[in-house]
Order: C-alpha cells, then structure tokens, then sequence
C-alpha cells in the first residue's frame, strides 16, 4: 500500500496562516471483540485501511496481511485519524469523515518549483505523483514534493499534497496496540566509591587532629596547676 495519503507528510512547505481548524466529523463503531488496552500517544498500533475520496472511490487499501503500523503521537498519521484513534481498543472499527484541515490541508496552488532531473532520486524512471524530498529554494530548507510533470531535463515538482483541499473519508479497523512502557523514575544520584571513601578518611584525619588537640591542651593546662 502506498503511505502517501495516509501518512501527514510532516516535512512539506505550509504558507504561513495555514487554517488548520479540527473539524472532523468522527464515529467509532465497537466490534463484538475488544482489547483492554486503549490508544494512548506512544501506543505502537496496526490498523487496516480504505481511503475513500468524495465520491466514495477507494484512493487506498492495506491489504489484510500487510496492516499499516505505526506510533501514535509521532507526526505520522493525518490528524483527524489520530484523534478517532485515541481511546479505541483493538477489534473497534472506526469510520472517520476528515475536512481538508484535518487531511491533507486546504489547497493554497503553491507556484510550481523547476528541479533539474539529474538532482532527483529515480531521475526520469520517476512517476507523476511520485513523493520526494528536495531543497525548496523558496523557504530554504528541505521539504516533501510531489511530481507534477516533466518538460524535457526539468522536473516540475508541486509543494503540497495531490489530495489537498479534498475532504476524504477512512474506515480503519485496529488489529492490535502495544502501550508505551511506564516511566521509570531516575535513579537518586550517589557519590563515586572513591569521593565516599576519601570523605571517610578526610573525617577520620580531622577527629585524630581534633583529638590531638585537646589532648594538648589539657596537658598544658595540667602542667600549669
């Protein structure tokens, strides 16, 4: 299956303002059999998936022996999926309707950049709608591209997502979920065995020298009467 519309490509270029208002429109749906443990950010879950666009047309599917995995809270998954996602158990099926914002974000037509071929992964084996990751001149650090069309050497290569703009609709079935392990609390610091044994012998010496002294001068005082 291809991750590109299910993964939120965290790398690619947003005009700044972007809206990214939550207006998802979420609906979980139990099955008979359910785990005990419920999604929590840190959680490692599999899932399957259909991706259907406005029309219901499938733009993706897991297939039932290759589930889609990952980490919740890892700036993996779109957005409106994570939030149906926490608090489901393994067996739910969920069913999750996403607004642009919570998918792939509203359609803001980016101008398109020019990329020599020769500077692309794959060169001209690539594929229209093809995801990579090259240097946006424009903001100045690497960003997630997709390929628009090629014009002989050049590339033209688009700064958001093919489905931005479109709302989209998931039905996910969650096969299992692994919690994060608990926090263990640090342990309390303690001083290296020989700082603790130079501080014995350091106390030692200062009680002999303390001794010593009073031993002097009460033999003082003692010759003086």
């Amino acid at each position: 299956m291809s991750e590109a519309s299910i993964v939120a490509e965290a790398k690619r270029a947003r005009a700044p303002g972007a809206a990214l208002r939550s207006r998802a429109r979420e609906a979980a749906t139990p099955s008979a059999r359910r785990g005990s443990a419920a999604v929590v950010r840190g959680a490692a879950i599999a899932f399957e998936i259909v991706l259907r666009d406005e029309s219901g047309a499938i733009l993706e599917h897991s297939a039932s022996d290759a589930p889609f995995r990952c980490v919740v809270g890892e700036d993996v998954l779109l957005a409106g999926l994570e939030r149906a996602l926490l608090g489901a158990r393994e067996g739910d099926t969920l069913r999750v309707r996403l607004a642009p914002e919570d998918a792939h974000g509203v359609r803001q037509d980016l101008p398109l950049l020019r990329v020599p071929l020769a500077r692309l992964p794959g060169g001209p084996t690539l594929r229209i709608g093809s995801a990579l990751e090259v240097l946006d001149p424009i903001v100045g650090v690497r960003s997630c591209v997709w390929l628009h069309s090629i014009e002989g050497e050049y590339a033209l290569v688009q700064r958001e997502h093919p489905l931005a703009g479109r709302s989209l609709e998931a039905e996910l079935t969650l096969l299992s979920v692994e919690l994060p392990a608990p926090a263990t609390a640090p342990a309390p610091a303690t001083a290296p065995a020989a700082a603790t044994a130079r501080e014995a012998s350091d106390l030692a010496a200062s009680k002999r020298r303390s001794t010593v002294r009073g031993a002097t001068v009460r033999a003082a005082r003692d010759e003086g009467s």
